[in-house]
């Protein structure tokens, strides 16, 4: 049936009109950390004319992506009769104590050694003839660490572009994912990834080496995170990027060159609480990766030391290639207007965040001035603070908390979006008793935002949260406070009532009470903001609690008087 998309794209705006009433249209829109723009419906003039094709040359029925494993999967899965799709995967270890027993016919590998130590490996098993990617990110050592020899590691690894047999081989590896780790955004791992591989290029090309074979030995990884359409369009965006960085070096046929793109699931979205949450998102995040086309997917076992976690995270490749049919499909999602759309805008910025990049000398240059580190930091702090506000929710330790669980906090990665609060709950649980973990929140006015922001703030670092009836007076307070007896309590209110009422001077003998406020009005340890840091403000309001006689000792079963 055909119908005249002009005709339902107006009918739907009418529509949508009507809904909003006295909203702005934008009320319905929302941004990326990127800022880029979301509207709730795409058409097709919001899509380009040509779409972001795949480079796969079959559907993964015909060449299934590779299933990475890390060392200490290898025993368990040695016999499985998928052996021939696994890659195995060793990222910052000694690959060494693994080869000998795991090394059979089409072995595939996926091996990140230190740069300075990239060519004696390949020489002590060259016998081996791994496939694969068997390779070291310069650039990466040196984003870790500004005091890492960068040119002596190009010249280190310089003989390799002459000794090595392996044709297809990988030997120069872009780690995008480094980058994610720390924060930034798509279009900023985007921009890393061909910025690092620009680098790569012409360093080697000083070096004698054509920029058209240094292309041909590099190698990409990815973090896939939980944003699912805007992780499809990452990789997606990055395969036009890559082609456009070819074409800037005049590199003949730039189509035929594609690198192997590894993806893995993100452990920055990961969480200590409600672990099982964990093995949901991966769930997305492997679907986002393989729907943007990838060669190989290391998908995380949803929780740390758990044998059944990686069984888990091997039969969720086995449930997505048989079960779900994206295997019989190029590139599912093109055609999508919002996909490619999103597609579009992320390799637009990506591009103009590498030109930036550029300007100020290249990626090396850029990591040297502390540049590109500072813009990643400033977006992860925003993150941040977006997830305080509630407008970023983490499932399980923001929201929907489970307030049972007591696990023990693990530190893979401080920059988790769920590591600051983290931390604060498992302090308080540590320190608190349960019967000292109830707040109650004493409400001075009908500002449900306010009231839901401190009630959300407090359950995610483990306390209890209780509210109290409307409070319309002082008297209304005063009288409250004789019938009840809470460890402490939270008094929620504007702050012209704390100017009319003058509460901090009524009640400032009463150390249970902390005053909550739309905005701060000056600073003081008794006061809390929903504009500030809140977290360090409650973490030093934490420490002195600890110490508050009211809260550590049993509280009287009488009421006050």
């Amino acid at each position: 049936m055909k119908q005249n998309e002009s005709v339902l794209e107006s009918d739907w705006l009418s529509l949508a009109k009507k809904t909003l009433k006295d909203r702005e249209w934008e009320s319905i829109c929302s941004q990326t950390l990127d800022s880029i723009k979301i509207e709730p419906l795409y058409w097709k003039g919001a899509a380009p004319s040509l779409f972001t094709r795949t480079h796969r040359s079959s559907p993964y029925s015909e060449q299934p992506w590779r299933i990475a494993l890390i060392p200490e999967d290898f025993s368990s899965y040695q016999r499985d009769e998928e052996e021939a799709r696994f890659l195995y995967l060793h990222e910052n270890i000694d690959a060494s104590p693994y080869l000998e027993n795991i090394i059979k016919k089409d072995s595939y590998f996926f091996i990140k050694q230190p740069s300075l130590n990239l060519v004696p490996f390949l020489q002590k098993y060259a016998s081996l003839q791994m496939k694969g990617v068997i390779g070291s990110d310069p650039l990466g050592e040196y984003y870790a660490s500004s005091s890492f020899l960068l040119e002596k590691a190009y010249d280190e690894l310089l003989p390799l572009f002459y000794i090595d047999k392996e044709e297809s081989r990988k030997l120069l590896i872009v780690d995008a994912s480094t980058y994610e780790q720390d924060g930034a955004t798509a279009t900023q791992q985007l921009a890393s990834a061909i910025a690092v591989a620009s680098d790569y290029i012409d360093a080697f090309a000083k070096r004698g080496i054509s920029p058209e074979k240094t292309a041909q030995k590099i190698a990409f990884t990815f973090s896939i995170s939980n944003e699912f359409f805007q992780e499809i369009a990452k990789i997606r965006a990055f395969r036009a990027l890559w082609i456009h960085l070819l074409e800037c070096f005049h590199i003949p046929n730039p189509t035929s060159i594609f690198p192997h793109i590894h993806a893995k699931t993100s452990s920055r979205n990961k969480t200590a609480y409600m672990t099982y949450a964990n093995l949901l998102r991966t769930t997305t995040e492997s679907l986002s990766a393989l729907l943007g086309g990838v060669d190989s997917l290391y998908i995380e076992p949803y929780e740390q030391n758990s044998s059944l976690g990686v069984r888990m995270a091997l039969n969720l490749h086995h449930i997505l290639y048989y079960e779900t049919g994206i295997s019989y499909v190029l590139d599912g999602g093109g055609g999508s207007y919002y996909l490619e759309s999103l597609t579009t805008e992320f390799a637009e910025k990506a591009w103009i965040h590498f030109q930036t990049i550029e300007k100020d000398g290249g990626m090396a240059n850029t990591l040297k001035k502390g540049i590109w580190q500072r813009e990643i930091a400033i977006i992860h702090e925003k993150e941040q603070r977006e997830i305080q506000k509630g407008n970023i929710s983490i499932v399980g330790t923001t929201d929907y908390i489970n307030g049972t669980e007591n696990p023990p906090l693990f530190i893979s990665n401080e920059n988790r979006r769920a590591f600051p609060y983290e931390k604060l709950r498992s302090s308080i649980l540590a320190t608190l008793p349960p019967s000292k973990r109830n707040i109650t929140l004493l409400l001075l006015h009908k500002e449900q935002e306010e009231i839901a922001f401190f009630s959300r703030i407090f359950t995610s670092v483990g306390f209890m949260v209780q509210e109290s009836a409307m409070l319309s007076t002082v008297e209304d307070l005063k009288s409250f406070l004789k019938e009840d007896f809470s460890p402490f309590y939270i008094l929620c209110g504007k702050n012209e009532l704390y100017q009319q009422f003058d509460l901090p001077s009524l009640f400032r003998f009463d150390k249970r009470i902390v005053f909550a406020l739309d905005e701060s009005p000056r600073k003081s340890s008794i006061f809390l903001c929903k504009e500030e840091d809140i977290l360090s403000k409650l973490a030093l309001f934490i420490e002195t609690l600890k110490g508050d006689e009211a809260c550590t000792k049993d509280l009287p079963s009488k009421n006050r008087s």
